[in-house]
Formats: structure tokens, C-alpha cells, sequence
């Protein structure tokens, strides 16, 4: 009886060990790459970085032109603005002038009035 349940156990190790050993070939199989095919997963990566690296420059450009153009808007907006402020001071003191000869004429004016009824006197 007890050689039965020996052989019955050798027979579930050796099974056991042809599991272990077909595991680790499957295993092998689908992780691991043999040398040649190590080499070119590792160029397909680095070709992919470099990709993504002038990608990245190209972007960075982008974003630099970008900024630069904002920059430059921002500068004409405000020479814009100012002008503009200088443009509303010009036209105020142009009214201002306006005024002042308008005044000047009206009180010219008066004067030849008055001037005239003294002369008629």
C-alpha cells in the first residue's frame, strides 16, 4: 500500500515538475525577447523618444513665438490705449482753444457794438 501512494506522489511530482518547466518556457516565450529582438524594441523606443523630443522642441517654439506675439500685442494695445488717452487730451484742449476764441469773438464783438453806439452818440 505504501509503494502505491509513493508512486502515485512521484507520478503527481513529475507532473508537477513538467508544469513548472512548460510554465517557465511559456513564461520565457511571451516576456522575454531574445537579444535581436531586444535590440530592435530598444531602437523602435529611442526612434519614438526622438520623436517625442522634437515634438516637444517644435512645441516649445510654438510656444515661445506664441508668447512673443503676445507680448508684442499687449505692447501695441497699450501704445494703442495711449494714444488714444493723447488723441481725447488733444481734442479737449482743441475745444477748450475753440472756446476761448469764440469768447474772444463775442466779446470783440461787443466792443464794436459798444464802439458803435458811442460813435453814434
Amino acid at each position: 500500500m505504501p509503494e502505491i501512494i509513493i508512486k502515485k506522489f512521484s507520478e503527481s511530482l513529475e507532473n508537477f515538475y513538467f508544469f513548472l518547466i512548460f510554465a517557465a518556457v511559456w513564461y520565457k516565450s511571451k516576456v522575454m525577447f531574445s537579444a535581436p529582438q531586444q535590440v530592435l524594441k530598444n531602437r523602435r523606443r529611442l526612434s519614438a523618444l526622438t520623436t517625442l523630443q522634437a515634438r516637444i522642441a517644435e512645441n516649445n517654439v510654438s510656444a515661445n513665438r506664441f508668447s512673443i506675439a503676445k507680448k508684442q500685442t499687449q505692447t501695441l494695445r497699450e501704445f494703442f490705449e495711449d494714444l488714444q488717452v493723447e488723441e481725447n487730451r488733444i481734442k479737449r484742449e482743441i475745444q477748450r482753444i475753440g472756446q476761448k476764441i469764440k469768447r474772444l469773438e463775442n466779446s470783440n464783438v461787443d466792443k464794436k457794438d459798444n464802439d458803435n453806439k458811442t460813435d453814434g452818440k
